[in-house]
């Protein structure tokens, strides 16, 4: 069977908003690898600084099937995700291990709890926000989302 999709819906949505839903992503069995090189890393960085800029605006393109409640199987973007949470945790951990002071601790916090982390009440018993497909998923719990 065949089945079309009819209510594609594009979105214009930060990506502190796309983290902070109440929603988990999952890369299924059938994407690929993560495969960023250094290069495509470095592009990454680059664009989210001109972000946080305001020179751009655009980080690109996220598809999502949204056909289950609070989770959105990743179709498309599942590098650039995986890329977000690595920056996340490795901006918490920078906070948590280096600079140590009272408010880097809090904020680190506050990204652990909105960015990588599932809310507390959050219906869902999967402990992190993306789940990245099996082949890095230890990986990346292990030494990216629990933290540092």
């Amino acid at each position: 069977m065949i089945m079309y999709m009819n209510d594609f819906e594009p979105l214009k949505i930060t990506i502190g908003d796309f983290f902070r839903k109440d929603t988990r992503f999952i890369i299924p069995r059938f994407q690929r690898s993560y495969e960023w090189k250094i290069a495509n890393i470095e592009d990454f960085y680059s664009d989210f600084l001109r972000i946080s800029q305001d020179q751009m605006n655009f980080l690109g393109n996220i598809v999502v099937d949204a056909s289950k409640n609070n989770e959105l199987e990743v179709i498309d973007g599942q590098q650039r995700l995986i890329t977000t949470t690595i920056l996340y945790a490795a901006i918490r951990d920078l906070l948590i291990e280096e600079i140590k002071t009272v408010d880097a601790i809090r904020l680190a916090e506050n990204i652990d709890q909105n960015f990588i982390k599932q809310n507390v009440f959050s219906s869902s018993q999967a402990p992190y926000k993306v789940e990245p497909a099996k082949d890095i998923l230890e990986f990346i719990e292990a030494d990216i989302q629990l933290g540092g």
